[in-house]
């Protein structure tokens, strides 16, 4: 990357906006920028506010590159006599989005959520020196001197979604502006999607573009005015959602300004060949003396809400209407090559013979039937059509835009809000957002299949099981159920984030020794319905296989946190196997109560504790491997926390809980077994990896209680317990020293043989 004006440096002095320090710093593009800037390939950069590259500077986007508005209001702008290199690929397009899509909240449709690309030049128009009806850019003749010739740059293989906001009334970005762009530039392989105003604008300028693709623009898909003299080829346009059915056009071509009497004697001469025009209600539009040239081009009316039994039924539908505002001689319409053809599917199946549905009146039906040179298909139901010949027409080449099919058909977006009270499925098929706390409640159960992913849209969004509810979120090895957070959805992710969502809960009516109890992040209940009573060891709260939870443990408030998977007085009728907790802030996975069983086990960088079980956990962890990387507290954060009885004294059950064939690995104290918990290893490494402080011991038995309270016991190959930090540092005091060495098959400062556990499944 260039760096510019270096207004960084060694005195820590954050880079000034427009900058390219500034966007090296940021990732971001903001102010006025008047040197050069090179993104990095493969990364997010923000658009924040209007962004404008001035005259002299080049702005070059490798492929792969995302650039997003972060407000409404934000829109990048290639000023007069500055360029734009944006080269993508067909495997590594460029994409300009909105914030609220990098955040996975979209469904695909939306419109208008920032601004959009705007691009500037020196070629002509026929109203001279112009200020963008958006913004404050000029473009056009430079002292009344054109330059036809001029380039502002290249795009290739570029995608610009959800755009188009509304400055203020009746002056709206749209997807792709272009004032005055000379035909030295290059624009191929281009997708404007879900645009709010027009999808591409041309306003003069000598430009081509080749390859354009136009979908669900809200006003027109292609504007064409101010004298714009080029080829568009290769197109295809799809209105999904426009604001007017009549005034919402695939084309509004303009010719001459108001007075009809351009000063520059230039006319609007458009050439569009080989195009697909799939539009609601009217699809053309030709205004004020305008050419137009086609070749090749599909105009297929697909739908309209008007009632055909209205009076302006022909008028409100019609394919084409040309303005009556000029003479008709000012119009230079010519059909060429394989012509046009005109279809109007929203018409009854018998349309009579004057045309209904194709022309707006009688006198565009003449001109187009008599006036127009080359072959006009028109929609072979009507009887009295001059040629009465087949239509040739083969409109766009599909197969030029495959490669905008993996962003245009990227997968549905749907949020979860509130509660869930019937049984609901969640299918594959579809990207679940997870809008707040997300309850399914009692009776009901929530299935979710193989392969699907759910994502926190905020921070406190969390998805809690309640007691007598289930999930049953049965994945496969091949295709894994992934929960996560909306930045990972985003791509913002490095692989080590914590905390940027809530977690999965699971509440159930199994047993624990403080009876029915309050999850302490939430209001939802747990454990037994009446106190006293030692609930229902065999409940059955669903299944978790093949499941991954990633980058939660959001902090509700000081002290009460979300964990990766939260499991409360969960029974074992519950099935929980190959499971995975990575980047939880606070603990990997929580038992509170319970005898559920767990085999196959993954936690990495857990901020508090990978393993934590209390208030009378019994159970097995089996195939167990726990790996600490960013820890809030070496001493305080743990791979294992144990809690046993409560405060007050005894209590029934007793936690007592079996790991069995587990590889431990902790940064500082790795082991924490506090208030007459029980605990049996079975074949369990425990390695202490790193410690800023190296007398940390690696385990530690609580104080509060005797030590004749602890049931800690091994069996088969036992323990292993490895300081890699100090060898001697393994205990943190005599009592425990001697309670371990106590045991049969505990090894000291030595490795045992854990057998491998395949975690392979686990997605990246």
């Amino acid at each position: 990357m260039d760096d510019g004006g270096n207004t960084g440096g060694g005195d820590n002095t954050p880079a000034a906006e427009g900058t390219a320090d500034y966007v090296k710093e940021n990732t971001a593009l903001k102010g006025d920028f008047s040197e050069d800037v090179t993104l990095e390939a493969g990364k997010e950069y923000k658009i924040e506010g209007e962004v404008n590259f001035l005259d002299g500077t080049t702005l070059t986007i490798p492929a792969g590159t995302t650039l997003y508005g972060v407000t409404g209001d934000s829109f990048l702008a290639i000023n007069r006599g500055a360029k734009i290199i944006a080269n993508g690929t067909a495997a590594n397009p460029i994409v300009f989005t909105s914030a609220q899509d990098i955040a996975g909240q979209n469904s695909g449709a939306e419109q208008g959520q920032w601004g959009g690309l705007s691009i500037f030049g020196k070629a002509s128009n026929n109203k001279g020196e112009r200020t963008y009806e958006a913004g404050t850019q000029l473009y056009g003749p430079v002292n009344g001197v054109a330059d036809d010739n001029d380039n502002s740059g290249s795009l290739r293989y570029v995608i610009i979604k959800h755009s188009g906001y509304e400055v203020e009334k009746d002056k709206e970005l749209n997807g792709l502006s272009l004032g005055s762009v000379g035909a030295g530039t290059t624009i191929e392989n281009v997708a404007v999607i879900g645009s709010a105003d027009d999808g591409i604008e041309f306003w003069g300028g000598t430009v081509d573009v080749k390859n354009l693709y136009v979908f669900n623009a809200g006003d027109d898909s292609i504007d064409t005015d101010q004298g714009y003299v080029g080829t568009i080829d290769n197109a295809y346009v799809k209105q999904v959602e426009v604001d007017d059915e009549t005034g919402s056009r695939g084309i509004e071509a303009d010719g001459y300004n108001e007075t009809q009497v351009s000063p520059s004697g230039l006319m609007s001469k458009v050439t569009l060949k080989n195009a697909t025009l799939d539009t609601i209600g009217r699809a053309v539009r030709l205004r004020e003396g305008t050419g137009y040239v086609f070749d090749n081009v599909q105009v297929n009316v697909q739908s309209s809400s008007a009632d055909p039994a209205a009076s302006d039924y022909a008028d409100t539908v019609a394919a084409i209407r040309i303005s009556d505002d000029v003479t008709f001689a000012q119009q230079q319409i010519d059909a060429t090559g394989k012509g046009l053809a005109i279809k109007n599917d929203a018409v009854s199946s018998d349309p009579v013979a004057s045309g209904l549905g194709l022309y707006n009146d009688d006198a565009t039906r003449s001109y187009f039937r008599n006036t127009v040179t080359g072959s006009v298909h028109e929609d072979p139901r009507i009887s009295d059509q001059d040629s009465g010949t087949a239509n040739p027409v083969t409109g766009a080449n599909m197969g030029a835009f495959e490669w905008v099919s993996q962003e245009q058909n990227d997968i549905a977006t749907k949020l979860l809000t509130g509660d869930i009270t019937s049984d609901t499925t969640l299918t594959a098929d579809t990207l679940w957002g997870i809008n707040g706390e997300v309850n399914v409640k009692n009776g009901a159960t929530l299935t979710i299949e193989p392969g699907t992913t759910l994502y926190g849209v905020t921070g406190s969004s969390f998805m809690a099981i309640n007691r007598g509810a289930k999930i049953i979120a049965d994945g496969t090895r091949e295709e894994p159920i992934v929960f996560t957070s909306a930045q990972d959805i985003a791509g913002q992710n490095t692989g080590d984030e914590q905390g940027q969502w809530g977690g999965l809960t699971l509440l159930g009516y199994a047993q624990n020794n403080k009876g029915e109890r309050t999850y302490e992040a939430g209001t939802q209940l747990y454990g037994p319905v009446e106190n006293g009573n030692m609930g229902d060891p065999n409940d059955n709260s669903g299944i978790l296989r093949y499941v991954v939870v990633k980058y939660s443990g959001y902090e509700v408030e000081k002290d009460k946190e979300l964990n990766g998977i939260s499991l409360a007085s969960v029974g074992s009728g519950t099935v929980i196997e190959n499971v995975a907790s990575i980047g939880s802030a606070d603990d990997g996975i929580e038992f509170w109560g319970g005898n559920v069983d767990v085999n196959g086990l993954y936690v990495y960088n857990a901020g508090d504790d990978s393993l934590d079980t209390d208030q009378g956990y019994v159970g097995t962890l089996e195939n167990v491997y726990a790996e600490q990387n960013v820890v809030d507290d070496e001493q305080g954060s743990r791979v294992i926390e144990a809690d046993g009885w409560k405060e007050t004294g005894t209590s029934d059950p007793m936690s007592k809980v079996t790991l069995k064939n587990a590889m431990l690995k902790s940064v500082g104290r790795a082991i924490r077994l506090r208030e007459g918990t029980g605990y049996v290893f079975d074949n369990v490494q425990v390695n202490v990896e790193s410690s800023s402080d190296a007398a940390m011991e690696a385990v530690r038995i609580s104080d509060q209680v005797t030590f004749d309270q602890a049931q800690i016991e091994t069996a088969g190959s036992g323990i292993a317990i490895k300081n890699n930090v100090n060898a001697s540092a393994l205990y943190s005091d005599v009592e425990t020293q001697n309670y371990f060495q106590g045991m049969a098959n505990v090894a000291e400062d030595a490795e045992l043989s854990v057998p491998e556990y395949d975690y392979s499944w686990i997605p990246e």
